[in-house]
Order: structure tokens, then C-alpha cells, then sequence
């Protein structure tokens, strides 16, 4: 019995030889099937990668001549830590936090604005 179920799953018909699935109100659509999508399928185009690199530019960048001064690299940004009011940290680490903080701006050659400066006098 399972054998005969397998072998009509596989030829797709029925017990009875006369109906099969391809058959449709007494017309046999078996060989009218096609292939997928036949005549009708088009295929998409090949997948183009994206480049992550101008080798132009890697070589531009490798080769360029120029001031030893320029290539230097910059004092990297000071990381505070979050200060609250209800911790109690020591006075001198709020010292080095400053020296560090003017340190910085020192290297990069930042100008005080008149701005700040009437600010800061205002707030004292």
C-alpha cells in the first residue's frame, strides 16, 4: 500500500489510471507545462562589489612628500569622567583634570573668545 502511494505521488495520479492532476475539466495540461519560468524568465544581472578603496588615493596618501610637522599626529581629546556633586572626590583630581583640559588646548591652539571671558567673569 505505501509503495502504490509513493508511486502515485511520484507520477502525480490518482488510483484510478483514467484522472490524473494535469487533468482539468477534460483537458490534459501536461503538455502544456513550463519549465519554471520558461520564455518568460529573465535573468538579473551579475553583482557588481562595491570597491572599499581607491587604490589612486591609498597611493597618493603612501607616496606624498611633505613636512615632517604636517604628518604628526594630535594630542588625542582628554576623556573627563562624570563628576556629581554627590560624589566626593579629592580637590587635586579636579586640579589634574584642569591642567590636562589646558594641556589639550594648549596643543591645539585654541584662542579664548571675549565671550567666554565676560561669561566666566559674570559667573564669579
Amino acid at each position: 500500500m505505501g509503495k502504490m502511494e509513493e508511486n502515485n505521488l511520484r507520477n502525480m495520479t490518482f488510483e484510478d489510471s483514467k484522472f490524473t492532476v494535469y487533468q482539468f475539466e477534460g483537458e490534459n495540461y501536461k503538455g502544456k507545462q513550463v519549465d519554471g519560468m520558461g520564455h518568460f524568465w529573465i535573468e538579473p544581472p551579475k553583482r557588481e562589489r562595491k570597491a572599499n578603496y581607491q587604490v589612486d588615493l591609498y597611493y597618493k596618501e603612501a607616496m606624498r612628500t611633505g613636512n615632517p610637522s604636517e604628518k604628526q599626529s594630535k594630542a588625542p581629546r582628554p576623556k573627563l569622567p562624570q563628576v556629581y556633586d554627590f560624589q566626593f572626590y579629592p580637590r587635586r583630581l579636579f586640579e589634574l583634570l584642569d591642567k590636562e583640559i589646558y594641556h589639550y588646548r594648549k596643543t591645539i591652539g585654541y584662542v579664548v573668545s571675549q565671550w567666554e571671558t565676560r561669561r566666566e567673569n559674570a559667573l564669579r
